[in-house]
């Protein structure tokens, strides 16, 4: 069965997703703080991984990077819709910490160093 991840759902809870979010409120499949690493999955247990609108809030962003490589199968997914860095949008929220090119990912790619 393929498990597909869905980080900080909020309202938008997914069927045939784990829903994770660390508001209990909104009824998620885990209650999970997503600056808290390890995250609770084994390893190479994910096929897909979403993640809308959260990664500019996180602080602890570069470790929670390499946990969800960790819980990655080999050729999983990770969908990352975050804004970006030259929209007013980016600089207009007081809860962004962090910002996004279309360059931040290569960070990550050993085949980029």
């Amino acid at each position: 069965m393929n498990k597909k991840l869905h980080l900080d759902c909020g309202v938008n809870y997914k069927k045939g997703w784990v829903n994770l979010d660390n508001s209990k409120s909104v009824k998620p499949d885990i209650i999970w703080n997503l600056e808290k690493t390890p995250l609770p999955f084994k390893d190479n247990s994910t096929d897909e991984v979403l993640a809308e609108h959260i990664f500019e809030h996180i602080k602890n962003f570069i470790p929670l990077m390499h946990d969800l490589y960790r819980i990655c199968k080999k050729n999983a997914i990770i969908k990352i819709k975050v804004p970006f860095y030259a929209s007013c949008e980016q600089h207009s929220d007081p809860t962004h910490i962090r910002f996004f090119s279309p360059f931040t990912f290569d960070y990550f790619n050993p085949n980029q160093k």
